[in-house]
């Protein structure tokens, strides 16, 4: 007699509609929940959320928990408009092409191209960065990692050595390598984030990357590269910059991102306190400002600064 067939699992998809000052808090809250593939899309003032988890004994707890958490933070932040959530059931075979699908190639600059590794079309004359999207790591599409991007692009010489700080899923230390860096540290103190940066590296076949799991510390040679990249958040980034400078060579560039419009004065009187020259300033739309211009609409900014010569 013939076994039936295991039940397959349905799933459910997760919509979540936020301003962006609260899409990495959700987007870390439903990566500790256990749920799959968080995918950003920014629309207008709204940053979209959708992510994905099983039909299982728990989910129902997990959405309530979610749901207070979202309550949790308009008690936070009465200022903000408050998210809204939608829930939706998807089938076992949908679920996975459903999540594939919102994974498609973006160009974000002129010559760098990030997409997932199975869309198999060639792209000539473009760097192109393969990376399998996994959790909360970085695929290209968060503004901060856009940013990095273009800033990468556009400081990043030939034989650089450069640091990669809270590396995530490696997209900017791969980036840094396909733009001509000689050797690339990237740390990242989750280990799920150096498993997925590995995953990646082996994608894009480079061999110049050293992912190391840990912050910053001795085994990390002071003065020794010529740009740092730390991806983080405002408290982190003024928690490590006094470190993170000793590390790059007198006159070497730090690029710092994940930075809220908000924060933008707060951010230079750090790097001027640090004795760090402002090199350029990046808003979320990708124009660009000089240093003395005045704060952004609403949105995110990453700074590229210099290291004096002698601090």
């Amino acid at each position: 007699m013939k076994k039936p067939s295991p039940k397959k699992k349905n799933y459910f998809a997760v919509r979540i509609s936020t301003p962006a000052e609260l899409s990495d808090p959700l987007s870390n809250f439903l990566t500790e929940l256990g749920f799959s593939g968080v995918i950003f899309k920014e629309e207008k003032e709204q940053t979209i959320l959708t992510s994905f988890i099983p039909e299982n004994s728990s989910h129902l707890l997990k959405f309530k928990l979610l749901r207070n958490y979202l309550a949790h933070l308009r008690q936070i932040f009465p200022q903000l408009s408050s998210p809204q959530i939608k829930i939706s059931k998807v089938k076992a075979l949908d679920w996975s092409k459903n999540w594939r699908k919102n994974f498609k190639p973006l160009s974000i600059t002129k010559n760098i191209l990030v997409k997932p590794p199975w869309v198999k079309k060639k792209f000539p004359h473009k760097i192109v960065i393969n990376i399998y999207p996994q959790m909360a790591f970085g695929t290209g599409e968060h503004a901060t990692t856009q940013m990095c991007l273009k800033l990468l692009e556009k400081f990043v010489q030939l034989n650089f050595k450069v640091l990669d700080l809270g590396t995530g899923s490696g997209i900017l230390a791969i980036a840094s390598s396909k733009l001509g860096a000689q050797k690339v540290v990237a740390l990242d103190i989750d280990s799920d984030a150096i498993d997925n940066a590995q995953k990646n590296l082996k994608l894009n076949k480079v061999s110049n990357i050293n992912f190391r799991l840990g912050g910053l510390n001795s085994q990390v040679k002071p003065n020794y590269f010529d740009l740092a990249v730390a991806n983080l958040n405002f408290t982190q980034i003024k928690t490590v910059l006094n470190q993170l400078k000793e590390k790059v060579k007198p006159k070497g560039t730090l690029i710092l991102s994940g930075l809220l419009n908000s924060e933008e004065e707060k951010i230079k009187n750090l790097l001027k306190s640090n004795k760090l020259d402002i090199l350029r300033v990046l808003k979320k739309n990708g124009s660009t400002s000089s240093p003395s211009r005045a704060k952004s609409r609403e949105g995110w900014i990453s700074v590229a600064a210099r290291k004096k010569a002698h601090n």
